[in-house]
């Protein structure tokens, strides 16, 4: 036990002084870190300034193809003046302190980090604006609660997620920190249970304006990970933005109440079937007080299913699938989303 303390406080100690030296080269959050590696005796560095930050990730991404070695690759781009090569000794006794998490998350709050096929859920309540203080306190509590009440249920059996989530105001942005295609089919399986216990609830309770109908979007795609500063320091807490969340925004602008829309990423189709793997494990789960039978999630449209597009005011198009969840409750069945002829956005030629 003293043991493990002793080993615990080293690498707090150990955490505490990269973290000082991080902060240094943070500047109040003028410089972002877009890279990072260990030379000997050293970790050094790559930051950008922040006013450079969108042609800094461009070219950082095109030598990133060009080079096999990251440490020849930083020495290259610190010889750009946009970009910044910064060397921080290490101690003697610090090399069993470089393994684990841990390191690698306290870099990661100083600088950015682009994630591939990573998928995101966008939940929105409908009508929001138009309800009062306290009816929106209670909607986000009531789509909150769903969400953490299905985080639960995975977890409960054995399909963890690392969840992230932002508020949007009027819903929130839901992601996976872990990666993989299970990953993402978890986070899916994850965003129909909680629209489910939703469901339940739009069924259950009957006080008025408590529970939101919400539109919902899943995509997978590209973003980039970020931590917003909070005073001095970065937050803990991650944000994303990026391709993908545009998407989930283009496709909710097109959206009806209700509607339950999955982005077309070239496996959609396949990506369905597969979590619905998944929510054949749950048959027979509470939620909301309720035990719900079978749920089942489909493409609408049957054996020919129709692909819709989206297209927004810059004229770009957006594909994506119209989904139904049917779930088996109090001896009948119910479902979320919408049929195909209530949706509002053109079908694909």
């Amino acid at each position: 036990m003293y043991l493990e303390k002793l080993r615990a406080a080293q690498t707090d100690a150990f955490l505490g002084r990269i973290e000082a030296e991080l902060n240094a080269i943070w500047r109040l959050g003028r410089n972002v870190i877009i890279g990072w590696t260990r030379d000997r005796d050293a970790l050094l560095f790559l930051t950008c300034a922040n006013h450079h930050l969108p042609a800094g990730i461009e070219a950082y991404a095109a030598m990133l193809r060009r080079h096999d070695s990251k440490k020849t690759l930083l020495a290259d781009l610190a010889a750009d003046p946009r970009f910044q090569l910064h060397r921080v000794l290490l101690l003697p006794g610090d090399e069993r302190h470089l393994k684990g998490s841990a390191l690698r998350q306290l870099i990661r709050r100083y600088g950015i980090t682009r994630l591939e096929d990573r998928a995101v859920v966008l939940f929105d309540i409908v009508g929001y604006s138009k309800l009062s203080d306290l009816e929106q306190v209670a909607q986000l509590n009531s789509l909150s609660f769903s969400v953490n009440l299905a985080l639960k249920r995975l977890n409960d059996r054995g399909l963890a997620i690392d969840l992230g989530r932002s508020t949007t105001g009027d819903g929130f942005y839901l992601w996976n920190r872990a990666s993989g295609q299970a990953a993402n089919e978890r986070l899916a399986a994850l965003a129909v249970l909680a629209l489910a216990d939703n469901t339940v609830q739009r069924h259950t309770v009957s006080e008025p304006n408590v529970v939101p109908q919400l539109r919902t979007a899943i995509h997978v795609g590209t973003h980039f990970e970020f931590y917003q500063a909070a005073g001095v320091t970065p937050e803990t807490r991650d944000y994303i933005v990026g391709d993908t969340t545009i998407t989930l925004a283009r496709l909710l602008e097109k959206s009806a109440g209700g509607q339950l829309s999955l982005g077309d990423f070239g496996e959609s189709r396949a990506f369905v079937e597969q979590v619905q793997r998944i929510l054949d494990r749950l048959t027979g789960i509470e939620l909301s007080g309720a035990i719900v039978g079978r749920l089942d999630l489909a493409v609408t449209g049957g054996k020919s299913p129709t692909r819709f597009v989206a297209t927004d005011k810059h004229g770009h198009r957006h594909g994506f699938w119209n989904l139904r969840l049917k779930l088996a409750y109090g001896g009948q069945f119910i479902t979320a989303g919408i049929g195909d002829e209530e949706v509002a956005a053109p079908r694909a030629a």
